[in-house]
């Protein structure tokens, strides 16, 4: 009996320029997260958050590596409404919500370890959380809904199920890792941020290489 088909991906140069602008987008994300752990001081890759560099004297490095990501998000998200047919409504809004929580992010820096919580920082925590969920959900979302389904994404399918459900295994790991204080939350959430990378690299190249 043939698969059905639910989704149909349509390839345009328009779309593949989408996908070398999130390639561009990530890395430039990634060199900007780089250089924070190399010119920042004070901040523990195994212990210590990725957003602490954003309270520290250098705060642009981690303001940019949002901002870098953010944008990824909403190109990944017109680049899916673009090529795909019928558009996959919840993994485009999941990205929507992703972009915006990562931009707001910058003017709301963490309160950093030993300080006295703050309204702003608990608004820095909020909307992390809001980010890292709203990707897990995008990631999944695309795995049931398109890549299972779409001729274009089939092959792949296995790819962007490991992808989703790290996505979310990681996301959920991070949360509990903060709440209890681990001594290793800043290596989940680092691990977390590689999925993330993982996934829009993934996506990007599927639609260039596909």
């Amino acid at each position: 009996m043939p698969l059905a088909i639910n989704h149909l991906t349509t390839i345009s140069d328009t779309t593949e320029a989408f996908a070398v602008a999130i390639l561009a987008l990530v890395a430039a994300s990634a060199t900007w997260l780089i250089l924070a752990h190399v010119v920042a001081r004070g901040v523990d890759p195994i212990r210590d958050a990725v957003s602490d560099f954003g309270a520290r004297e250098h705060p642009w490095y981690y303001r940019m590596n949002a901002i870098w990501l953010g944008l990824a998000g909403l190109l990944t998200a017109v680049m899916l409404a673009d090529a795909l047919f019928p558009k996959p409504t919840l993994t485009i809004l999941a990205l929507l919500v992703y972009a915006a929580a990562r931009w707001a992010i910058t003017i709301y820096p963490t309160d950093l370890p030993g300080e006295d919580e703050t309204s702003v920082g608990s608004s820095h925590t909020v909307l992390a959380a809001v980010a890292f969920a709203a990707i897990s959900v995008a990631g999944l979302a695309f795995s049931f809904t398109v890549a299972a389904d779409d001729p274009f994404w089939r092959d792949y399918s296995a790819l962007f199920a490991g992808l989703g459900w790290l996505l979310v295994g990681l996301a959920i790991a991070t949360g509990v890792a903060r709440l209890r204080v681990s001594a290793i939350f800043g290596l989940v959430e680092r691990l977390l941020y590689l999925a993330i990378y993982a996934w829009q690299v993934a996506v990007a190249l599927v639609i260039l290489l596909g």
